[in-house]
């Protein structure tokens, strides 16, 4: 850890700390800068008294390590999953084409076949009353009380 301290005329930042880490596969490096200033704003400060700068200094400083070392705990977590393959994936949304449309509700038919129930609550980026059959449309898929059911339905065409 690198902890730098401009000179005591200086206002603003009163320290820079540096996290340099070096773990299998990786190099991490974390910066944190507090800014007295604002911390002075922030607290209502209207006069600046020498010994309320030294003190707010001095709680920025250790609030600034500690800042620096919560987010490079979060980085070596955040390495631990890539390593552990343990980061998330997104999966690609089932798309189909309505089959079928009714005043309320309406089938889906997947690539698979099947066709999935969908009620017109369910549809996000257009109006119910204006799609067709034949409409490509990308969802969600969920267990509903009589079978599978569609949500979140988006139309693609």
């Amino acid at each position: 850890m690198v902890l730098e301290r401009p000179g005591h005329r200086e206002r603003g930042n009163p320290c820079h700390i540096t996290i340099y880490m070096t773990v299998p596969g990786e190099d991490i490096v974390v910066s944190h800068e507090p800014q007295v200033e604002t911390a002075l704003r922030r607290a209502g400060a209207v006069e600046r008294v020498k010994s309320t700068e030294v003190g707010m200094q001095a709680k920025d400083v250790q609030a600034a390590v500690n800042e620096a070392f919560r987010r490079a705990r979060r980085r070596l977590e955040d390495h631990v999953r890539r390593q552990r393959g343990q980061v998330k994936t997104h999966v690609e949304q089932p798309q189909g084409r309505i089959a079928r449309l009714f005043p309320d509700y309406g089938f889906i038919q997947t690539s698979e076949g099947l066709e999935i129930y969908f009620h017109r609550n369910s549809l996000l980026n257009a109006d119910f009353d204006q799609l067709a059959p034949g409409a490509r449309v990308a969802f969600v898929e969920e267990q509903g009380q009589e079978g599978p059911q569609a949500s979140s339905v988006r139309v693609l065409d």
